[in-house]
């Protein structure tokens, strides 16, 4: 792959051993941002049409690949093909992404704190 082959919407991923070389459009990417929009707020219904567009992506990318494969692939590997699409695209650096995927654990780990001191305040009431 040249240099500049990303200009062209073609990107290089690893996924486990697994390189792939993804055909991605400006379409893609509009549909992308469409779907975090639409989305904000509801991380499991932006999951799953993130990972519908993962899969219209290697299916086009990969047309001889059998669907039943390709939707099992997405389904195990949709956060990983999140994160490698999110650094091709140069809209992050993986450093970045693994600061902020430490900021969220944090912020889960204090939610179910509370939550936990929430229920056992009204347990005992």
């Amino acid at each position: 792959m040249g240099r500049f082959n990303r200009y062209l919407g073609k990107f290089e991923i690893k996924i486990d051993d697994e390189e792939l070389e993804l055909e991605v459009g400006i379409g893609d990417i509009a549909e992308w941002m469409s779907i975090q929009r639409k989305y904000a707020g509801k991380s499991r219904k932006m999951l799953e049409g993130l990972a519908e567009l993962f899969e219209k992506i290697i299916k086009r990318s990969y047309p001889e690949e059998p669907e039943e494969e390709v939707k099992a692939f997405v389904s195990k590997k949709a956060i990983t093909l999140l994160t490698e699409l999110t650094i091709a695209f140069g809209w992050s650096s993986r450093e970045g992404l693994e600061k902020s995927f430490r900021e969220a654990q944090k912020t889960l780990e204090i939610g179910e704190e509370s939550e936990t001191t929430e229920s056992s305040d009204t347990t005992t009431t």
